[in-house]
């Protein structure tokens, strides 16, 4: 698969492309917001990592020219921001405006990868059973039932907590706004508000042992835009 890196410092840009490297990615750099739009026109890209901070243009606007639709297949090619800017305002700015998720700097490997791997598509598996269980990060869900077991243990949750559970975790590491998540498990009810949302993550928080305090997994709140489901353990290398 390509990445396409934005990347205007030079050891950085290196260290990035040595992980991307060491993962089996092409990598194309490019140092400037014009020469990144001019280089992506001619490639096809299956990622989209982008600094902030550049120069000429920055990340948001590389971005915004992107997003737009004469950018044709470009426009649907996932977004990761690298950012040193820890602000709630600016990273809900950035999601908002089209990035799929952002990586704070200072970069390490292994959150980098995660970041990266749950933004590339993954190839459906041909044999895959919709009501088969699956097991996710050690929890265990049964689609035929709508129940949930950790470590042998079941646990109680209602139709909807089971649905939003198992989006957080088929989707571990990304960034998921309040609308998605309200459209994954209530559809297009316009009743359902992110109060409702707030409720149901406060249980799973409690019944899955996703909170503030967990040791491997956190449900954790990106302030305006929505929550993610992070992998504390992809962090251990290097921190």
């Amino acid at each position: 698969m390509r990445i396409a890196l934005l990347e205007d410092e030079p050891s950085l840009s290196q260290y990035v492309c040595e992980i991307l490297h060491a993962s089996g990615f092409e990598t194309h750099h490019y140092f400037t917001g014009a020469a990144f739009l001019e280089g992506v026109t001619h490639i096809s890209m299956d990622l989209f990592i982008l600094d902030w901070n550049i120069p000429d243009l920055s990340g948001l606007e590389v971005m915004k020219a992107l997003r737009t639709p004469t950018t044709g297949p470009h426009s649907r090619v996932p977004v990761l921001f690298l950012t040193s800017r820890i602000d709630d305002a600016s990273i809900a700015t950035a999601l908002h405006l089209g990035a799929d998720d952002y990586c704070q700097k200072p970069i390490h490997a292994d959150l980098l990868r995660a970041r990266v791997n749950a933004l590339l598509p993954q190839p459906p598996s041909p044999t895959a059973d919709p009501l088969a269980t699956q097991i996710l990060m050690g929890y265990e869900f049964n689609a035929a039932l709508q129940s949930i077991q950790f470590k042998n243990s079941p646990i109680t949750v209602s139709a909807s907590e089971y649905l939003l559970a198992l989006y957080f975790f088929q989707h571990v590491d990304r960034a998921l706004s309040n609308d998605r998540l309200i459209q994954a498990v209530w559809g297009l009810q316009h009743s359902i508000d992110t109060k409702t949302l707030e409720i149901h993550i406060s249980l799973l928080r409690k019944k899955l042992q996703l909170g503030a305090t967990s040791p491997h997994l956190r449900i954790q709140a990106i302030y305006g835009y929505g929550y993610r489901l992070s992998n504390l353990m992809a962090r251990c290398d290097g921190l």
